[in-house]
Formats: structure tokens, C-alpha cells, sequence
């Protein structure tokens, strides 16, 4: 099975040039295909941590939206995105009714979203968490923002 290479997004959001279909094709390479098994009666196929890994690794720049009453349409969503300034290197996606899929080309623009932990869009409140590899849209997300402050804390001890 042959797979091609990554492709740049139609924005050019990552300051990378659009190639064609053609140019991505001509860069492939050999995926290992996997031999199906069954797991309680049901076709599996099995991966290893590092291939998990390395497909969610396309991912780290990604957050969820999730929205309790109600949610703007996804054109709606992406014009205010664009007005806030991150057009560029946004992707939306709908993972289901009430979640929607922010992944970011930039890192900037990822943390200034995630920072801001709730927006208001059009009189919709939406609550931002990090997407993990094993998100869920049922269950609530453990990973949060904590602001921690050292009073008196030396001027040389302030690196990042």
C-alpha cells in the first residue's frame, strides 16, 4: 500500500506552498499493511504505541470546542475565527453536535486560543480543551490551565 506525503493546507497556514496532487503522489512511501485479526468476534487490526504516536503527532496543535447550548453553523464559526485572526492557520472540524475540532498551524495562534479557556461566538459559550488521542466526547477532559504565582520570587528564577 502506497500512502503519499504529507500535504499543505489549501491556506498555506504553516508558510508552506501548496504543491498538486501529483507533486504529493510523486513523494511516497511504503506503509506496512496489517494483517486483520478478530477481537470478540469483530475485525481488529493492531498498533503499536509509536504508530499511535506518531498519528496523533499531526495533532498537537489541536483543541475542542464544546459547546452545552446549542452552537453557531460551522460557516459562522470559521467567519468569526477569521475576524479574530486566525484564518491563516485554522482548520475547523465537527466532531459531533456539541465539539468542534480547532487544529492550528501556528503554535501562537493554538496558545492564545487555548489561554483564553471560553469564547463567546455569536451568543454561544464554548469551552476550549486540549484534544488528546484518547478524547471522548462523553467524558470530561483532565488536562486544564493552572496559573500558579511565587510571590518574592527572584528577578534570575523568571525563565521559561
Amino acid at each position: 500500500m502506497v500512502v503519499a506525503a504529507a500535504w499543505a493546507s489549501p491556506a498555506g497556514g504553516s508558510g508552506t506552498a501548496v504543491r498538486s496532487f501529483a507533486e504529493v503522489l510523486a513523494e511516497n512511501k511504503e506503509v506496512p499493511i496489517k494483517v486483520p485479526f478478530r477481537h470478540k468476534g469483530m475485525p481488529a487490526v493492531r498498533f503499536s504505541e509509536e504508530e499511535v504516536s506518531a498519528s496523533a503527532e499531526q495533532h498537537k496543535f489541536a483543541l475542542v470546542g464544546s459547546f452545552v447550548r446549542g452552537r453557531p453553523a460551522m460557516a459562522t464559526l470559521r467567519q468569526e475565527f477569521e475576524k479574530i485572526g486566525f484564518a491563516d492557520s485554522l482548520s475547523l472540524g465537527l466532531l459531533d453536535q456539541r465539539h468542534i475540532l480547532l487544529k492550528f498551524g501556528l503554535e501562537e495562534d493554538f496558545q492564545r486560543c487555548w489561554l483564553k479557556q471560553t469564547w463567546i461566538i455569536r451568543g454561544f459559550r464554548m469551552r476550549i480543551s486540549r484534544w488528546t488521542p484518547d478524547f471522548r466526547p462523553d467524558v470530561e477532559s483532565p488536562i486544564i490551565l493552572v496559573w500558579v504565582t511565587f510571590d518574592g520570587l527572584p528577578l534570575h528564577l523568571h525563565v521559561k
